[in-house]
């Protein structure tokens, strides 16, 4: 495949940021979330993905306020400070 796509694994420069190789992960939601938090199923799937060799994880499905969030609560709510360990700790991983 690589000689297919030579650019999909080379390096590339993203501002002052240089990634790995142009493989993407889109922000999507992946409803793994409990209760609006990050648990051990949503970071397992960041860490298969950099574990894939994913150059860069944006991660998506991310409520900003309490109006907006799902009966279920299974996206992440970044407005709660609740939620900030768990994202450091998926930040962590993933790096």
């Amino acid at each position: 495949m690589s000689n297919e796509f030579p650019l999909l694994f080379s390096p590339f420069n993203l501002g002052s940021l240089t990634l790995k190789n142009r493989l993407v992960s889109s922000p999507h939601g992946t409803h793994m979330a409990t209760g609006g938090l990050t648990n051990q199923s949503d970071l397992e799937h960041h860490i298969r993905l950099a574990e894939g060799g994913v150059g860069l994880i944006i991660s998506g499905g991310t409520v900003v306020h309490a109006s907006s969030s799902l009966r279920n609560r299974r996206l992440v709510e970044a407005y709660n400070d609740n939620v900030r360990p768990g994202i450091h700790e998926r930040s962590a991983a993933v790096h």
